[in-house]
């Protein structure tokens, strides 16, 4: 939900604020004005809009139509070329990292792939001393 740039979360911080700022009463009166004055806006914005599709006749009608049209494919293109669902699509995934149920589903199936084998342990484990630079110099057991 999104009115205005505003979404439901920061409306409620803002009606929060407003509860703490001016007490139950106080905020109900001016949640009643801020009513009126909404209505009020809504009857002119509609009375205006009303004023100018006579105005514009069938012909622009149609054009708005074309122009909200417009308007709601750009909105998918958008939607689909984001940076978000490329990123999914580059490395194969889609909600499965946000589903548990898709995610356990995948390792069942990896798993009967591989016919329920243990991974095999490398031949040649890595030695002890292979990370020498990262041991402080007087921690050398021999």
């Amino acid at each position: 939900m999104d009115i205005l740039g505003i979404g439901a979360g920061e409306m409620i911080v803002i009606a929060v604020v407003i509860m703490i700022v001016a007490g139950p009463r106080r905020s109900a009166a001016w949640a009643r004005e801020a009513g009126k004055y909404l209505r009020q806006f809504q009857l002119a914005w509609q009375k205006m809009w009303n004023e100018v599709k006579t105005d514009i006749g069938p012909e622009g009608e149609e054009l708005v139509k074309v122009a909200q049209e417009i308007r709601k494919t750009t909105a998918d293109i958008q939607r689909v070329s984001s940076p978000t669902n490329l990123v999914r699509q580059s490395i194969g995934t889609s909600d499965i990292i946000l589903d548990p149920a898709k995610l356990a589903a995948k390792a069942k199936k990896e798993i009967e792939k591989t016919n329920g084998t243990e991974p095999v342990a490398p031949e040649n484990p890595p030695s002890e001393d292979r990370y020498t630079a990262w041991k402080p110099a007087g921690d050398d057991p021999n």
